[in-house]
């Protein structure tokens, strides 16, 4: 027997009418679809076997969560209750970051303030610092320690500017 099934598809908060929504009856493997118009009403013709019959409805559109729930259909009835969908909420936005940023930002300028450093310890090959002949270190700058630079296990004549070769045997920074 051909039944009739016709009802109302709304938004759960605001009662407002789905227009456009899929609505799909599913009842014995075999898929009804319909799509709901600008009053959230749409219909269905299911072939009903019995008197009351068990089908799943489903209800998708965008920006709503999708509905899925086991229903009865009864011969005498051509109507199911209203189904009321929920509005997926929007996720909030990630707030911007100040700490993130300031670490980020730190960390290059670090690096950069080092890249420029280490371009000052040696600008020319003639302001090279004698005590250190496998290096050029720039006779310009003070008070540089081992974690300043680079290089390890090098050359170092006296007088030792940086002393760099704390053991007098030498050799400067040593691992």
């Amino acid at each position: 027997m051909l039944r009739y099934i016709a009802t109302r598809c709304n938004d759960k908060t605001t009662k407002a009418p789905i227009d456009g929504a899929k609505i799909t009856l599913e009842k014995s493997g075999k898929p009804y679809i319909a799509h709901t118009d600008s009053e959230g009403l749409y219909h269905l013709n299911a072939c009903l076997e019995k008197d009351s019959e068990f089908a799943r409805i489903r209800v998708e559109t965008e920006g709503y969560d999708k509905y899925n729930r086991n229903i009865t259909l009864l011969s005498n009835n051509n109507t199911i209750e209203e189904i009321h969908i929920t509005k997926i909420q929007a996720k909030p936005k990630k707030r911007f970051d100040l700490v993130g940023v300031s670490t980020v930002l730190g960390t290059v300028f670090g690096f950069i303030s080092i890249v420029i450093a280490y371009q000052q310890l040696a600008p020319n090959k003639q302001d090279c610092d004698p005590s250190y002949p496998t290096l050029c270190l720039s006779q310009n700058i003070s008070n540089l320690k081992c974690s300043d630079i680079k290089d390890r296990n090098f050359k170092v004549k006296q007088p030792d500017t940086h002393n760099f070769d704390r053991d007098k045997n030498g050799i400067g920074c040593e691992k």
